[in-house]
């Protein structure tokens, strides 16, 4: 045992692979019990214990293996965005709020940095997203079992939507397991997973969300548009045939449906009128009043301290001092600008932007080399690509992650999630999937370097 391994059945295995097992079995079913937290309140204090063991393994595994900090743009703005939340507890009126809220804050982002810390191979991130999926798929499944299919499609065909299913927090599970469902049929050409996926479209619009109905528009047009770029015209052409049968055919007839059509239309006016004409107005929305009275005093709390915020929690505070009840401003943009200001916004959404750009630049790549590799024989073309058709698609998981953040910066414009956890899992995967890119690019650089330094020495024995 002093060469650092563990004799399990006559075979040795390093201790820093017991320590990453173990962290990322924590982490797989920390990501997996996510919905299940949603439904009962055990599932929460069963994955703080999760975490803990996360956070331990994930440490000790570093210093094992000895790995050296590395320049990580995500992980960096993440670290900075936990100080200056930390920061604005000083100028905070309620301190003990702001304190309560960066807590609960600074936590979910070591969860982020556990899980960047143990995520160095491919098949680390194949489990993390998994166990999203399946967290996803068994919310679906005990939909399905508390409400039925044939009662969910009935109530969507009369034009109606299914009262007991949360609108915000399903529409928010649903929407992120068809993306990930979405991915594997397109990209990983796994096209069982097409079921799932239509099962789980007929549950988002069952819910009645508009923020899901849009979000679910951007995760298609940005699969089409990645897919058509790897595939060209043969993708092309039958998905803008069915995505115009789809906008011509089905949308208006969608839109003319009596309860969840007029929620999507009444969007417009919600972007275009104050909260008083639409209170006036003979189809008021309640729920549209409400949202835009609380988007309209959260631009008056901003324009007073635009540069560092209040403190995070203050917009509830300031709002129950203000109408006497205790409500989020339904935007991670304005709680974040109220919380912390320009400063606190832009360092948390500097992760979802370099990480998108990242995401989008290899997606490229991959489209460029694959386009290049054409004309080889498969067995060749996936040799170059470094992966095995079996295991991932090209590119990897970069237009699938790609794909999610810009339906997370969508979403975020009407809903609460700042201190939600499944955008600390996702960020802890989008930093570890970068470092796996800069590493995998210093390692092609390198390469090329010996093999040029290679070449000049032989050129020297040959002169």
């Amino acid at each position: 045992m002093g060469d650092g391994s563990f004799n399990l059945l006559e075979k040795k295995i390093p201790i820093s692979s017991l320590f990453k097992g173990l962290g990322l079995l924590s982490a797989f079913l920390y990501s997996f019990m996510l919905v299940l937290a949603s439904l009962a309140s055990v599932y929460t204090n069963i994955m703080k214990v999760l975490f803990a063991v996360m956070a331990v393994c994930a440490i000790v595994y570093s210093i094992l293996i000895k790995r050296r900090l590395s320049y990580n743009p995500a992980v960096i703005s993440l670290f900075l965005f936990a100080i200056f939340v930390l920061m604005t507890c000083f100028w905070a009126e309620n301190k003990s709020v702001a304190l309560t809220e960066a807590s609960r804050l600074i936590q979910l982002v070591f969860v982020s940095i556990s899980l960047y810390l143990l995520i160095d191979k491919e098949e680390d991130v194949t489990l993390i997203v998994n166990a999203l999926m399946l967290g996803g798929l068994f919310m679906m499944c005990w939909s399905l079992y508390l409400h039925g299919i044939t009662h969910i499609i009935s109530t969507i065909v009369e034009g109606g939507r299914v009262a007991v299913l949360q609108a915000n927090l399903d529409s928010a599970i649903f929407t992120l397991t068809n993306a990930i469902l979405l991915y594997k049929v397109l990209f990983e050409k796994k096209y069982l997973y097409l079921i799932p996926y239509v099962i789980g479209l007929i549950l988002l619009f069952g819910t009645g969300s508009r923020t899901g109905f849009i979000v679910t528009c951007v995760q298609v047009l940005i699969y089409i548009i990645l897919k058509t770029g790897q595939s060209g015209l043969k993708f092309a052409i039958p998905a803008i045939a069915v995505l115009a049968v789809a906008v011509i055919v089905v949308l208006p007839r969608f839109i003319d449906m009596n309860e969840y059509g007029s929620r999507i239309e009444s969007i417009g006016d919600f972007l275009t009128e104050d909260a008083d004409e639409l209170n006036k107005a003979e189809d008021r929305d309640g729920s549209l009043v409400k949202r835009k009275i609380m988007l309209e005093f959260g631009e008056h709390l901003i324009k007073r301290k635009p540069l560092q915020g209040y403190g995070l929690g203050h917009y509830e505070y300031y709002f129950n001092v203000e109408y006497g009840e205790s409500r989020p401003p339904h935007s991670t943009y304005i709680q974040l600008m109220v919380g912390t200001g320009i400063v606190g916004t832009f360092l948390y959404y500097f992760v979802y932007l370099i990480s998108a750009l990242i995401f989008l630049a290899a997606s490229i790549e991959s489209i460029v080399r694959k386009r290049k590799n054409k004309k080889k024989a498969e067995k060749d073309a996936d040799r170059a690509d470094g992966q095995s058709k079996k295991k991932h698609a090209p590119g990897g998981y970069a237009p699938l992650f790609f794909c999610v953040i810009i339906m997370y910066l969508v979403n975020n414009l009407s809903s609460n999630m700042l201190t939600n956890k499944y955008p600390y899992v996702l960020f802890g995967l989008f930093a570890g999937y970068i470092g796996m890119i800069i590493n995998r690019r210093k390692n092609n650089k390198s390469q090329l370097a010996a093999a040029a330094s290679g070449g000049e020495a032989n050129g020297e024995k040959t002169l």
